[in-house]
Order: C-alpha cells, then sequence, then structure tokens
C-alpha cells in the first residue's frame, strides 16, 4: 500500500478540523461591560467612566433603565454601546454632558424626561451664566456623535433635547416629543421658546434620523441654529414631521401689523446646506411652516435635494411661507415642493432683505389664499432670479397662481406651467409698490405654458403703482397656451407699466371673455422683434389690444395670425 495516497486524506482531515474549530469560535464582545444599571456603585456606568482611559470602549451587558441622580459627565474619549438602555433624568436635570475637549460616541440607547439647565456662554453680553434653560437631555461642549439614539421627553427654555456648542453628529437618531418652553415671567433680553429638540451654536452635522413631534413656542419647532458666528449646519437626510411652533398668531400695531411664530421645524441663523430628508406636516402660527431663515449672522442656505410636503402656516392675519420664510440668502438647486400651503407664499416668501437664486427643483400642488401659490416675494426683499427649475400647479386665492413679485425679477431658466390665479397673473404678477422702479427681465430659455387667471393676464399680469415704476423686458423666452377668463390671455400690461418685446415669442394664448389674446396693453407696449402668433380673444385684439389711453409702437417683429384680429386700438 502506498503510504504518500494514505497521507493526502489524513492531512485533509485535519485541516478541516482546524478550520471548524475556527468557525465555530464565538466573538468575545466588544468593550468594557458595565454589569450593574444602578446609577452609581461598581459595575455602574458613572463608576466606571471615573476610571476609563482616552479610546476606552464600555458595554452594557443587560437592558433596563438606568434612573439618574444627575448627568453622567464625560471629560474622556470613550465610545458608549448602549443598546437596550434607558438613561432616566427624572425631570430633576440633564441625562449628559460632554465636556470641551472630549470626543464621544454614543451608539443605541434612550434618554428621557430631562430638563434643561442654565449655561455659561461668552454670547450672553455682560453675563457669565445664562438665566434661561438649555439642553433638556444633552450638554455638549466637545465633540459628540449620536448613532440610532432616541432622545424624549426632554424640556428646556432653547434645545428641549440637546444644547451643542462643540461639535456633534446625529446618525440614525429619533428625537420626539422635546419641547422649548417659554418661562413665566419671560426673562428680558434672552432667547427662549427655541429649538423644541436642539440649539447649536457650534458644527451640527444630520446624517439620518426622525424628528416628530417636538415643539417650541417661539421659534424651531425641532432645531435653532444661531448665536454664534461660527456655526453651521448640514442636513444628509432625515424626516422632519409633524414639529410645531406654537405662540399665536394675532394682530398688533407694529410695522408688520402681525405676530406669531416662526419656524415650526428649523430657525436657520447661521450658514446651511441642505443636501436631503423630509419635511412634511410641520406648522407654524405665523410664518415658515417648516423653515425660517432668519436675517441672523446674514446665513446663506443652499438646498440641493430633499422633499418638503404639506407643510404649512396656520395663523390668519399676515402669515407667509409654508415651507419657508426667508430673510437671507437662499439658493435652490434641487428639491420637491409640493403640497405646501399658506396666505402668501405658498412654499416660499422672501421677506426683508430675503433673497432667492432658483436653479432647480420642482414646485408643484403648493397654495395661497393671497399671493403667491408657490413664492411671494415682498416689497422689502432684496432678489429673485430663475435660471432652472419647474413651478406646476400651484394656486392663488389672489394674484400669482406660481409667483407673486414686487421686486426686480430675472427669470431666464426653467418653466412655469399650468398654474392657476383666482384673480390675475395665473403663472406670474410683478407689481411696483410706490417709489420702487422695478424691472423684470424674461428670457432665455424660459418657458411660461398653460397657465390660468379668472379675470386677467393668464401668463403675466403687470401693475405698478406709480407711472413708469415696472418695466418688463421679453427678450427670448416663450408664453404660450396661457389663458384669462377676462383680458389678457398672455400679459396683462397695467396702466403705468412698460413691456418691451425685442425677442420671444407669445403664441397661443386665449383672453376667454375679454380682449387681448396675446397682450392686453393699458399701459405701454413696444413690439421691437419677436413673435405674437395664433391667440385669440372674444372681444377683439386677438394678438394686441390697445386700451383707450395706452402707448403702442411697433418697429419690428411678426404679429400675426391671431383671431379675430391681430391688433385692435389706439
Amino acid at each position: 500500500m502506498n503510504a504518500c495516497r494514505l497521507a493526502r486524506p489524513v492531512r485533509a482531515l485535519v485541516l478541516l478540523s482546524v478550520t471548524m474549530t475556527a468557525c465555530n469560535r464565538v466573538a468575545a464582545p466588544i468593550g468594557t461591560p458595565i454589569t450593574s444599571l444602578a446609577d452609581s456603585g461598581p459595575g455602574t456606568l458613572r463608576d466606571l467612566l471615573a476610571t476609563a482611559q482616552p479610546g476606552d470602549t464600555l458595554r452594557f451587558q443587560t437592558p433596563g433603565t438606568v434612573n439618574l441622580a444627575g448627568p453622567l459627565s464625560l471629560s474622556k474619549d470613550v465610545t458608549l454601546l448602549a443598546d437596550g438602555v434607558t438613561f432616566d433624568a427624572g425631570g430633576k436635570g440633564r441625562a449628559l454632558e460632554v465636556a470641551a475637549g472630549a470626543n464621544v460616541h454614543v451608539t443605541g440607547g434612550t434618554f428621557t424626561k430631562g430638563l434643561g439647565q442654565p449655561v455659561v456662554s461668552a454670547s450672553l453680553g455682560r453675563q457669565t451664566t445664562s438665566r434661561a434653560t438649555w439642553g433638556g437631555l444633552v450638554l455638549n461642549r466637545g465633540t459628540l456623535t449620536l448613532d440610532g439614539v432616541t432622545l424624549t421627553g426632554g424640556t428646556a427654555n432653547n434645545g428641549g433635547a440637546i444644547y451643542s456648542s462643540g461639535t456633534l453628529t446625529l446618525r440614525g437618531v429619533t428625537m420626539t416629543g422635546n419641547t422649548a418652553t417659554v418661562p413665566t415671567p419671560d426673562i428680558e433680553n434672552e432667547s427662549t421658546g427655541s429649538g423644541g429638540a436642539v440649539a447649536n451654536t457650534g458644527v451640527l452635522t444630520i446624517e439620518s434620523g426622525t424628528f416628530r413631534g417636538n415643539t417650541a413656542y417661539y421659534t424651531g419647532g425641532v432645531l435653532r441654529t444661531g448665536g454664534a458666528s461660527k456655526a453651521l449646519l448640514t442636513i444628509k437626510d432625515g424626516l422632519f414631521e409633524n414639529n410645531s411652533c406654537t405662540y399665536p398668531n394675532k394682530a398688533t400695531s407694529g410695522p408688520t401689523g402681525s405676530d406669531g411664530c416662526a419656524g415650526g421645524a428649523l430657525i436657520l441663523g447661521n450658514d446651511t446646506t441642505i443636501e436631503g430628508g423630509t419635511f412634511r406636516g410641520n406648522t407654524s402660527t405665523y410664518v415658515g411652516g417648516a423653515i425660517y431663515i432668519s436675517d441672523g449672522f446674514k446665513p446663506v442656505v443652499s438646498i440641493s435635494g430633499g422633499t418638503f410636503e404639506n407643510n404649512k402656516t396656520t395663523g390668519t392675519v399676515n402669515n407667509g411661507g409654508g415651507a419657508i420664510f426667508n430673510q437671507s440668502k437662499l439658493l435652490i438647486s434641487g428639491g420637491i415642493f409640493k403640497g405646501n400651503s399658506s396666505m402668501s407664499g405658498g412654499a416660499i416668501n422672501l421677506y426683508s432683505g430675503g433673497a432667492l437664486t432658483l436653479s432647480g427643483g420642482t414646485f408643484e400642488g403648493n397654495s395661497a389664499s393671497r399671493y403667491g401659490g408657490a413664492l411671494q416675494v415682498n416689497r422689502s426683499a432684496a432678489l429673485f432670479e430663475m435660471t432652472g427649475g419647474v413651478l406646476r400647479g400651484n394656486t392663488s386665492g389672489l394674484n400669482g397662481g406660481a409667483i407673486n413679485s414686487d421686486v426686480t425679477t430675472t427669470l431666464t431658466g426653467g418653466r412655469i406651467e399650468n398654474n392657476t390665479a383666482q384673480d390675475c397673473g395665473g403663472g406670474l404678477s410683478v407689481w411696483a409698490p410706490t417709489g420702487k422702479l422695478n424691472t423684470v427681465t424674461l428670457g432665455g430659455t424660459f418657458v411660461l405654458q398653460g397657465n390660468t387667471a379668472g379675470k386677467c393676464g393668464g401668463g403675466v399680469n403687470m401693475g405698478s403703482e406709480d407711472p413708469g415704476g415696472l418695466t418688463v423686458n421679453l427678450d427670448g423666452a416663450a408664453m404660450r397656451g396661457n389663458s384669462a377668463a377676462g383680458t389678457g390671455g398672455g400679459f396683462r400690461v397695467g396702466a403705468g407699466t412698460v413691456l418691451n418685446l425685442s425677442g420671444g415669442s407669445v403664441t397661443g394664448n386665449k383672453a376667454l371673455g375679454g380682449a387681448g389674446g396675446g397682450i392686453y396693453n393699458d399701459g405701454t407696449l413696444a413690439v421691437r422683434s419677436g413673435s405674437v402668433n395664433g391667440n385669440s380673444a372674444t372681444q377683439g385684439g386677438g394678438g394686441v389690444f390697445n386700451a383707450a389711453g395706452a402707448t403702442f409702437a411697433r418697429t419690428g417683429g411678426e404679429v400675426g395670425g391671431n383671431a379675430p384680429d391681430d391688433i385692435r386700438g389706439p
């Protein structure tokens, strides 16, 4: 018998045995075990934190509840594994405090029933310690990552669950039922009632999580960021749902004539980037159903993705911005805004220096009971520019089915289509208030089509309080298939306004119950180039109708094929 041939299966059996033994090994648990759920004493978390070395991992062995007599203070770099463990602060104070310089990572666990405390802060002016309370469950001055952690039932004047002046990362967290309250009497010259779940004056990154049912009295049902020039916020993903601010909306004798709360989910006072996430069903009594962008430190807020749906303002006095109320610089390059509602600016309201550059995104099915089904640009706003994006199927109770703007406006790209205004400006209504000279440019690849108005200006309504206050230049855009139940299927050029056609096209528009299928002119109209073709009106001026006292000059362009006629009037 060949000994070599026998040796091969023997060696194979030995290797198989070694492999099976290795595969059956159970990995040792990670980290130092926490053996007791008591608040203090041997084997407790508090005991092990006192002797932990930088970089240690501490792990709870069994689920259960730790009833805290005081906050857990972390001043070292540690990782805490707390799946299945509840930290109950008992309404006596915070649950967790992270010191400056410490780097802490918490995975799993629930923090509950916390009560905020005053903080030492250099931003309080002459004071060294606040009178208001901050951070109901967690105070972070270092670097803190919360991963799969639940925070619920926290209460403070600011940041019902968390106050962070350091670096904070939220990943897969759940934050529900936290509250930012106002003391009685309120504290003069200090912020209160802001940030139902989080108050941030540091660097905050939200990677994912669920933020639901949090409330603030004044601002930011979920989050308040601001109060320090270094504060930054990045939102990559997450669900922000059914959060609110609650201070009642009411009439006042002040400059705005009204008051109320702001930012059902967020108040942003510092630079913010929103890359994704869903903001749904958030409410404010006054402005910013989901987000209020304050002038604070003149933040730049960039939105490149995410969904804003069914957010609203609920008040009855001068409220605006169903999704966003903006008083600073807003850049939108993507995202979906749908089903949001307000009195003015169903999705977005620009006010008091607010500026918007819109280069992408979709606005659909938003509504305003008064002005601007999707966007309201108030006379105090700074700027509105549109180079891309789609505004579709929005409605207003008065003017501007998609957009109502009282400032200089430029639209050179994107589409405004199938929107409806009950009064005038089915797609766009532009206005020049007293003392302002506004210029509106419609050019490039911009398309305005299929919009309807219950009275006038199916596509565009133009008005001015002062003669010559508003000039609209059409130099390359397409205005097609719009209609008005009354006059001006495409354009209604109001008294004291000027429309210059130096390019572009006005085609297939209809005045269903009046004159001026393409253009109804009650101001000044100059046709230099471009085309006005295939429009119709029931009362004449299928292409252009010039009312008594209007000024009309044509030096070029094509006006033809309109019904019942091309041009009527003086």
